[in-house]
């Protein structure tokens, strides 16, 4: 198995200039960032190349009509960031994809393939084992796009599919 790493595509130049608040790290500074990469993890990346994921492309469709220069787009349940993957493919210009997981093992991975893309952060989502819930959860959204407050307005009126 191997890790494949997104690369900046052509038309995407790399500037000073960042999609995250400055005191935001892209990489938390912890122990799972720190761990080897987990065959598990990565056998599990290594299914992208299946038929299925061409179920995808609806959804990568509705968020590329969506997002646009500036935005941050958090993709809860990130895994190994297959969708992360395929929207930089077709993303040229500045936007902020944060991958937030509740397994360590599938972050890792996808932490591997996006760690020199300053467009990609990680989290992970922490479970609460006497709520049996992740902490933050209460709602049920996929991935949910974030505008700066200078330019938000309501993406949910004019993409309602997002929701």
């Amino acid at each position: 198995m191997s890790i494949t790493t997104v690369r900046s595509m052509p038309g995407f130049t790399s500037s000073d200039e960042s999609a995250w608040p400055g005191d935001f790290a892209r990489i938390p500074d912890e122990e799972w960032t720190r761990q080897p990469v987990d065959q598990f993890g990565l056998n599990y990346d290594d299914v992208g190349s299946h038929g299925w994921y061409k179920n995808l492309e609806p959804t990568i469709a509705q968020v590329l009509a969506a997002l646009e220069p500036g935005d941050l787009l958090v993709d809860y349940s990130s895994g190994t960031g297959i969708l992360t993957r395929r929207l930089l493919e077709r993303i040229n210009y500045l936007v902020g994809i944060l991958n937030v997981d509740a397994s360590p093992k599938f972050l890792r991975v996808a932490l591997e393939s996006f760690r020199d893309d300053d467009r990609v952060a990680f989290r992970l989502l922490r479970w609460l084992k006497a709520e049996k819930t992740p902490a933050g959860a209460g709602r049920s959204r996929r991935a949910g796009i974030a505008r700066p407050r200078s330019r938000r307005h309501n993406i949910h009126q004019r993409h309602p599919s997002l929701l």
